[in-house]
């Protein structure tokens, strides 16, 4: 929840809310925002408007289904909390809190990510945290993809925990059974997430 360029509240019912513009949008309100704004932007393009939008899945989809996906986000995140870390460390700031900073720090961390998919390395470039401060200095901080990995291990170890679940309580199936695995998505580049899944299925 720190790792947000934007305040999270409880609600009544104990659901997290957005707190923005002095008031609280529930998770639903900020969906149906969005969906709208997807809405109009395809109207802007076939040069159309639209009334009416379907929205559709497949009833066959389980709620485990549903949750059967890494959440990039997550990954992320862990990187952003080694940055803010690193600095604390190294040059005694802390940027937590700071809105523009963490977005500036989401975007280093997903530019890490990616290169980290093809790359043993990569360095991030976090000068704009210290340069404005009195006898502040460039920093980079070099990430490896070793580090990462052990960064995101719980998350990995999810992933794994959930396909040998599925396999065994959902599809009632063994790994014997399966010729081939699809991958999708940005984090199907992760090679961690293909070695560990090549563990499962080969």
């Amino acid at each position: 929840m720190k790792m947000v360029p934007y305040k999270i509240v409880r609600a009544p019912n104990g659901d997290a809310w957005v707190e923005a513009y002095g008031r609280q949008y529930s998770l639903v309100e900020i969906v149906a925002t969005i969906l709208s704004s997807i809405k109009d932007d395809i109207g802007k393009c076939i040069r159309k408007t639209i009334s009416n939008a379907i929205i559709t899945l497949s009833r066959e989809i389980s709620a485990t289904q549903v949750m059967a996906t890494l959440n990039v986000g997550d990954f992320d995140n862990a990187i952003m909390e080694y940055m803010v870390s690193e600095l604390k460390r190294t040059e005694y700031v802390d940027i937590s809190k700071d809105r523009l900073a963490v977005q500036w720090l989401r975007q280093a961390a997903e530019a890490a990510k990616v290169e980290l998919s093809s790359r043993s390395e990569t360095e991030i470039n976090l000068s704009f945290a210290t340069t404005d401060a009195p006898g502040g200095k460039p920093v980079t901080i070099t990430l490896t993809r070793s580090t990462f990995e052990s960064l995101v291990t719980s998350l990995i170890g999810w992933t794994r925990n959930l396909c040998e679940s599925y396999l065994r309580n959902n599809a009632g199936i063994t790994t014997d059974h399966v010729d081939e695995v699809f991958l999708v998505g940005g984090m199907a580049r992760v090679p961690k997430v293909q070695e560990v899944l090549a563990e499962i299925y080969i």
